[in-house]
């Protein structure tokens, strides 16, 4: 038999592998175990730090192997970003259902924006661990640093808006105001992550009340102010 022959003849062609075509129900699967990644991802932070957390730790907190981390993610840092952007995405929601649920130019508009980051969906104690890594890391890391940078602009664009409809003034004395709300709001998370009796949610919204009277006295909840309330207060 000739080569020819013995090539067409007594050998097979090689098996070709098909891809296997992705249907909804796989990529449903796929989402959701990428997000048992990601929140796993979260309590190992919480628990190691940004600098000390390994894929092995994050495996862990899933109750997988490593290698599906690794299947699913490009890299550590690829991980770690999706945590930073799924907060990011919860904060963000927060305040802008503040925003749907209240009307325009009325107390309870801003104080709705002030109360939306003291939500305990927002600042568990382990998403407070995880935001205050992140801010740690968000100096040499230009990534978070811009996500860092555009949701404060974000939110005080927002508190800014409601303060200067609530109350008439200046968009500059507005902002600062708006500034003034949103410290406290960083004072109250650092002491309900580092305080040693920690501050719960409930007592964390109650003084952001009270920190909200004394800092704006002239706002009552019932309603818009009018031109003349405007005037008489300045």
């Amino acid at each position: 038999m000739s080569k020819t022959e013995d090539s067409k003849e007594g050998r097979r062609p090689a098996h070709r592998v098909r891809a296997v075509p992705d249907t909804p129900r796989r990529e449903e699967k796929r989402a959701e175990r990428r997000r048992q990644l990601i929140e796993a991802a979260l309590e190992a932070i919480a628990e190691r730090g940004f600098a000390a957390c390994t894929v092995y730790d994050i495996a862990r907190h899933a109750g997988l192997s490593h290698g599906l981390v690794n299947f699913h993610f490009d890299s550590k840092e690829s991980l770690f970003e999706c945590v930073i952007d799924m907060l990011a995405a919860e904060f963000r929601a927060a305040w802008q259902l503040a925003l749907q649920h209240s009307e325009a130019g009325t107390v309870e508009r801003v104080k709705a924006l002030a109360l939306a980051p003291l939500d305990k969906a927002i600042c568990s104690r382990s998403k407070l661990s995880v935001w205050f890594a992140f801010w740690g890391e968000a100096g040499p890391r230009r990534r978070y640093r811009e996500i860092s940078l555009e949701l404060e602009r974000e939110y005080l664009a927002a508190l800014t808006e409601a303060l200067r409809q609530a109350t008439g003034h200046a968009a500059s004395d507005a902002a600062t105001d708006a500034s003034l709300i949103s410290g406290l709001c960083d004072s109250l998370w650092l002491e309900m992550h580092l305080g040693q009796s920690a501050l719960s949610v409930q007592a964390a919204r109650l003084r952001m009340t009270k920190g909200l009277t004394r800092l704006l006295p002239d706002l009552k909840p019932g309603g818009k102010r009018t031109a003349s309330d405007h005037q008489s207060a300045g």
